[in-house]
């Protein structure tokens, strides 16, 4: 069984690798654990008020986590490190202008640093809604940083006061995190940047594990 698939199983073995795009002659134009929204969407009903943005901060890791283009496609939950219950497709890797575009328009910056950006998406047969993965790669911890604040405030923003905090916390230098007619989740390892959202799913979903899943693909892939 190849390291990929052994991800199958929510938290029980970690995965290999995240799937991109490298951005080459690109200008710079101008944590553990985890808890799920209850039904109402509110953060658990034990931790208070939830400062999303730091659930994580203290528990980031010691190295930074820069992907080259190969590694973000490698850590992409795809069809063979699917979740059971859930189909998966192949990362999609757009050109080196289109995704620092998309990058642009996700986050409402300038994506200095941009290296790679890929996207992949997991689905639920019976319900037909849908799980995106995002993985944003950039040269260093300061430009995931700026991307990353614009990109969380955007969510945020297209959700207006239907917006309520989830309580996520994973070993990353920092979680943005909120449930509402979508749920988003939105962290950040080193210079790398892991952003899911859902689509026409309930917020019953384990939207944090699929994240640490995520997220420890993308540690697998950065140690190859």
């Amino acid at each position: 069984m190849d390291l990929a698939r052994g991800l199958q199983v929510f938290r029980r073995t970690w995965g290999s690798a995240v799937g991109a795009v490298m951005l080459a002659g690109l200008t710079a134009c101008g944590g553990g654990g985890q808890s799920v929204a209850p039904a109402d969407g509110t953060a658990s009903a034990d931790a208070g008020p939830v400062d999303e943005r730091a659930a994580g901060g203290a528990r980031g890791a010691e190295t930074p986590v820069v992907l080259t283009q190969e590694q973000v496609r490698q850590a992409l939950i795809d069809t063979d490190s699917a979740p059971d219950g859930w189909e998966g497709f192949g990362a999609e890797i757009g050109l080196p202008q289109e995704s620092l575009k998309t990058c642009r328009e996700d986050s409402g910056t300038q994506c200095e640093g941009l290296v790679a950006l890929g996207t992949s998406f997991i689905r639920q047969p019976a319900s037909g809604g849908q799980v995106v993965f995002r993985i944003y790669a950039f040269g260093t911890p300061g430009d995931a940083e700026s991307a990353m604040d614009g990109l969380a405030a955007a969510e945020r923003g297209k959700a207006g006061s239907r917006a309520r905090p989830l309580d996520v916390r994973l070993e990353t230098d920092e979680t943005d995190a909120f449930t509402g007619p979508d749920t988003m989740i939105v962290t950040r390892l080193g210079a790398t940047l892991v952003r899911v959202t859902s689509e026409d799913l309930p917020q019953t979903v384990p939207y944090a594990d699929l994240a640490e899943l995520q997220t420890t693909r993308v540690r697998q892939s950065a140690a190859l």
